[in-house]
């Protein structure tokens, strides 16, 4: 299965914890924060969320969502729209889990 996390705080990564301990894989995660997409170049990343830096900082939450499987929404609401649920595998999962309104 193929994750998108949209957040990448305390509750986001618990969440990723817990698939990996029921077997997802490391290399299946994309995670977003608020400066985009987790990437090996960024200088901002601890050791917690590291792991899942992707190679390239050209990931847009729209790119990644297409084919995915899951979705989590643990940051700001409003950021997915129906075509970008549309774009994802069939009987995708969606956690829309949002706790505060993009400004």
């Amino acid at each position: 299965m193929r994750f998108v996390i949209n957040g990448a705080g305390a509750a986001a990564m618990a969440c990723i914890k817990l698939y990996i301990s029921l077997g997802a894989r490391h290399e299946n995660f994309i995670v977003f924060d608020k400066d985009g997409v987790l990437h090996k170049d960024r200088t901002d990343l601890g050791p917690d969320r590291l792991p899942f830096a992707v190679k390239s900082a050209d990931w847009t939450l729209a790119k990644a969502l297409k084919e995915a499987d899951v979705f989590l929404g643990l940051s700001v609401a409003n950021v997915v729209d129906a075509e970008m649920v549309k774009s994802m595998a069939k009987n995708p999962i969606v956690f829309a889990m949002a706790n505060r309104i993009r400004k």
